[in-house]
């Protein structure tokens, strides 16, 4: 069941919008796509329970205890060499519960962990194993709901990432979501594009993923078809009605972009007529998704108590296991980049009538799906094919180096510096690109190429801005035509090297005094120590792909001082 026809802008287009609409739906219907869809089984779907919310109490439980098992039967089991505790079971305790909520939000483009360290948490692969778990071997009811900021909020628009929305959509749908909410990520794709991408998917059979706000409003028309103000779903013989908004708290980053695009009311004013509609469904269970920071989401859980449940954007990417209850609402934050997925069992009658555990997900208990392997493989696939062609829009995304030089690669560093190349040939730099192609010692069995992933290529080759995954003009392409800037090289510590090498040619070839260009040349190439500590290294081992990383500990087996029987002449 699927009510969803509630107007919060009362009111019709102005002048004009209802053309621009039908030219926007023409548009959409005549480039409609079709794209893989994982989804093999409907949605929970049983009858209908009238009766007024629950008011339930909460209670939440993590135990030490060794579990009698955690066996992965479908799904890619990870080794785990580095494990020395037995894994915590999930849910543990939690008696069969009328039905299971399961929320995530604000992935930010995280939908695998890379690979970079070992014992990463997170991906969709792992989420898709936790609900075979509970579906499949619990035989427990679960509703799956996204909040939304679903990806990197500084690449929203590159091409790369329209892909990735799509099979993140795609992997949502075949985990048997139910509703995805608009974060700041999904409105910067700017309205026309979601209403194609709506256009797109509606047509699409086994797809039941809409999106849904309360109070945004697309191309001033609220009955576009997209967003749906609300939804009511069938979930173990219940009805949970679930609606979103979008804060106040980000607005003012659109505050640019004209009303009769992007239309985004006050929750507090677009929330109650949503409400009242959603009440008249006579739902057992009312959520509210708030892409809002905690704070403010808190204030509209005190507002409108209505909703047992609020899940909010903002918090820390770990959160741990908290949460709250404001009144008699449960409040947690969604938590960030695919690390966890927030349980929510509902006993209705009972004692406790919700019980809540943020699950985490490690190597250790769930294994990697392969219906989700196969959409990574794909998604894959298509960076390829769009990366080999020069014309596409994620090869053509390039940028000019600041200092204005080319990059050589390593060989050329090397008549001069024989020592220090020996050290980088030596490190796990110089088998970067190549650890793309094979992974982690553990993973070779089931990993999937991603030596064409802009996103990977930017620390594991040379001539990238690896902060933004943007490749300079002439930095790496792939192994055949761009072989001599395979692995992370000199210059993307030390810069482009064109003119150094140049210079110093020169100097050797002529002779006599060194110019003052060389002695900028040296100077601008040479990096110490304190320089590589906090402005160098930290570009690719930040928190995310290199956790665990400890400049003292690492600096030695990179080390390369120039000996004195290389230093140049002054």
């Amino acid at each position: 069941m699927d009510r969803s026809n509630w107007n919060p802008s009362q009111g019709r287009h102005p002048s004009g919008k209802i053309g621009q609409v039908i030219l926007v739906i023409l548009i959409a219907a005549t480039g409609t796509l079709v794209f893989l869809s994982s989804a093999t089984t409907p949605p929970p779907r049983v009858s209908a329970q009238t009766g007024s919310p629950d008011r339930p109490g909460v209670t939440s439980g993590q135990s030490s205890e060794t579990p009698t098992s955690t066996a992965v039967s479908t799904a890619v089991a990870e080794k785990s060499p580095e494990t020395t505790a037995a894994p915590i079971p999930i849910v543990e305790g939690w008696p069969q519960p009328s039905f299971i909520l399961a929320i995530t939000g604000q992935q930010h483009g995280y939908i695998e962990p890379c690979g970079c360290s070992p014992r990463q948490s997170g991906g969709l692969a792992r989420r898709a194993d936790l609900f075979r778990q509970l579906r499949e071997v619990k035989k427990w009811p679960v509703l799956a709901l996204e909040t939304g900021g679903t990806l990197n909020d500084d690449r929203v628009t590159r091409e790369q990432s329209l892909l990735k929305f799509r099979m993140i959509q795609d992997a949502l749908n075949g985990m048997q979501y139910r509703a995805l909410g608009l974060g700041s990520e999904e409105l910067k794709l700017g309205a026309l594009k979601l209403f194609e991408i709506f256009s797109e998917r509606n047509v699409q059979e086994g797809f039941d993923l809409p999106f849904v706000a309360a109070n945004v409003v697309l191309l001033s028309s609220p009955d576009l078809g997209t967003p749906k103000t609300y939804r009511v779903l069938e979930i173990g013989g219940k009805k949970v009605a679930v609606t979103s908004v979008f804060g106040n708290e980000f607005k003012k980053d659109f505050s640019f972009v004209a009303e009769d695009e992007l239309k985004i009311i006050d929750p507090v004013t677009a929330l109650p007529p949503v409400l009242a509609a959603m009440k008249a469904e006579r739902p057992d269970v009312l959520v509210l998704m708030s892409f809002e920071s905690s704070e403010g989401s808190r204030k509209l859980a005190e507002q409108f108590p209505d909703f047992q449940v609020v899940v909010s954007a903002g918090g820390a990417d770990d959160p741990g296991n908290d949460h709250e209850m404001i009144g008699k609402t449960l409040f947690f934050v969604s938590g960030m980049k695919g690390k966890h997925v927030n349980l929510v069992g509902f006993y209705p009658g009972e004692k406790v009538e919700m019980r809540f555990e943020r699950v985490e997900l490690d190597q250790d208990r769930f294994g990697r799906a392969p219906e989700m392997r196969k959409l990574m493989a794909h998604y894959q696939e298509q960076l390829k094919e769009q990366w080999l062609d020069p014309s596409s829009a994620v090869r053509g995304l390039t940028v000019p180096h600041e200092s204005g030089f080319q990059f050589v690669g390593a060989q050329a560093c090397a008549t001069c510096h024989a020592s220090a190349y020996e050290v980088w040939e030596g490190s796990n730099h110089a088998n970067a690109t190549a650890s793309l192609l094979e992974g982690r010692p553990e993973e070779k069995e089931t990993w999937i190429d991603r030596t064409y992933d802009p996103e990977c290529l930017s620390c594991h080759a040379t001539g990238w801005d690896a902060m933004n995954a943007i490749p300079y003009t002439d930095g790496f392409i792939e192994a055949q035509t761009t072989p001599h800037l395979l692995g992370n090289q000199c210059e993307n510590c030390h810069g482009p090297g064109s003119e150094h090498v140049k210079l110093e040619t020169e100097w050797k070839t002529a002779g006599g005094a060194m110019s003052e260009a060389l002695t900028a040349s040296r100077t601008a190439v040479r990096i110490t120590r304190d320089q590589a500590e906090k402005k160098v290294c930290m570009k690719c081992h930040d928190f995310d792909n290199s956790p665990n990383f400890d400049f003292d500990t690492y600096w030695p087996q990179i080390e390369h001082p120039t000996p004195d029987s290389e230093k140049p002449a002054q």
